[in-house]
C-alpha cells in the first residue's frame, strides 16, 4: 500500500515537493514501473488512504496519526 502511496505522490505533488517524506516511503520500491496518469494517482491516494483510515480504526491510533499527516499533506499542496 505504501509502495502505490509512493508512486501517485510523487505523479501528484510537484517538482519542488520531491524531497518530503513522502516522496521515499519506500526504500526498494516494488512498483517502481508503474506510472500513473494523474486522474489514476489521485484514485490511488484517494482509495489507499481511505483503507489506511480503516485500518486506523480498527487496529491503532498510530496509524490514524499518519492518515492525518497525509490528509495535511494533501491540503497543503491542494493535490486533489
Amino acid at each position: 500500500m505504501l509502495a502505490d502511496l509512493q508512486m501517485a505522490f510523487c505523479v501528484l505533488l510537484p517538482e519542488s515537493a520531491t524531497h518530503l517524506p513522502c516522496c521515499s516511503l519506500v526504500t526498494d520500491n516494488p512498483l517502481a514501473d508503474i506510472v500513473y496518469t494523474r486522474k489514476q494517482a489521485e484514485a490511488a491516494v484517494l482509495f489507499d488512504i481511505c483503507a489506511l483510515a480503516e485500518i486506523g480504526n480498527s487496529k491503532s491510533n498510530l496509524i490514524g496519526v499518519g492518515v492525518v499527516f497525509i490528509d495535511d499533506l494533501i491540503n497543503e499542496y491542494k493535490i486533489l
